[in-house]
């Protein structure tokens, strides 16, 4: 059984682990959301639809298929980061579970 010390101290580690694996959480979906959109920019980019005005209506000189290249390095190195990070925040949350089940 904890003393009553101790069982505070774990309150308080599972209510500091549930805000960072909530944070965690977000920062990941984020990521997410950022690597699809890099790759469906990167896939439009690929169409090559010359003589598409942006928005505006100015023409706008891009190396479409180095910017399509640029994008997909950024999504994949952006899952890369986001993997452990992910994981870990996974692991945290069935900390969290058995920390507060002896806590009950």
């Amino acid at each position: 059984m904890l003393s009553e010390r101790e069982a505070r101290g774990l309150w308080l580690w599972v209510v500091a682990a549930n805000d960072w694996s909530e944070t965690s959480q977000a920062l990941v979906g984020e990521a997410s959301e950022l690597s699809t959109v890099s790759r469906n920019l990167a896939d439009l980019l690929d169409e090559d639809r010359p003589g598409t005005l942006p928005p505006g209506g100015a023409p706008v000189s891009v190396n479409r298929t180095a910017l399509a290249g640029d994008l997909r390095v950024l999504a994949g190195a952006i899952e890369d980061q986001t993997a452990e990070l992910r994981d870990r925040y996974l692991a945290t949350a069935a900390d969290i579970d058995a920390y507060r089940s002896i806590l009950n």
